[in-house]
């Protein structure tokens, strides 16, 4: 897959890209020569191409969406399971849960904004609720780069933290 961008108006030629920027005739002459106004942000354009990669290599948006749905399921795993027993559960109820994101109840004696600090302490990054659910929820993200089986690690991690 290339990627090609357009700043300012015009167009490039794909097999140029990332690395072509066209300027508009309006924008600034230095030596006669028409210079851009502003830096274009290539390296984005590069970091853009190669999730692009990624996501064909990955079966496309439908192989990507996949994969969310594989950890939401095992964090649903979890949850009737060991994840259960220390008192987590879903905050939506099931038919209304994310594919890129579960929202888990914290157990009634445990404090969501606690345990998102003793998962960063331990090298993982969740994230609490939202306004009067922060103290109350946690959030586990399922995009990005991650996998079912940094997922599982996670949830062991979050029991130990928990327990």
């Amino acid at each position: 897959m290339a990627v090609a961008a357009v700043a300012c108006g015009g167009e490039l030629d794909p097999a140029d890209a990332p690395t072509q920027v066209v300027v508009a005739p309006d924008s600034t002459l230095v030596d006669d020569a028409p210079q851009p106004t502003n830096t274009p942000a290539i390296s984005l354009l590069y970091a853009l191409e190669a999730q692009l990669q990624r996501i064909d290599h990955e079966g496309g948006p439908e192989g990507r969406w996949a994969r969310h749905d594989s950890m939401r399921k095992a964090v649903e795993a979890w949850v009737a399971g060991a994840g259960g027993d220390l008192g987590y559960s879903y905050l939506p109820e099931e038919g209304r849960r994310s594919w890129t994101v579960s929202c888990l109840n914290v157990p009634e004696d445990a404090n969501g904004r606690t345990i998102t600090q003793a998962m960063k302490k331990e090298g993982w990054v969740i994230g609490s609720g939202y306004g009067r659910l922060k103290s109350q929820t946690i959030r586990i993200g399922h995009m990005g780069d991650h996998s079912v089986e940094r997922v599982n690690e996670l949830l062991l991690c979050l029991e130990t933290v928990t327990a």
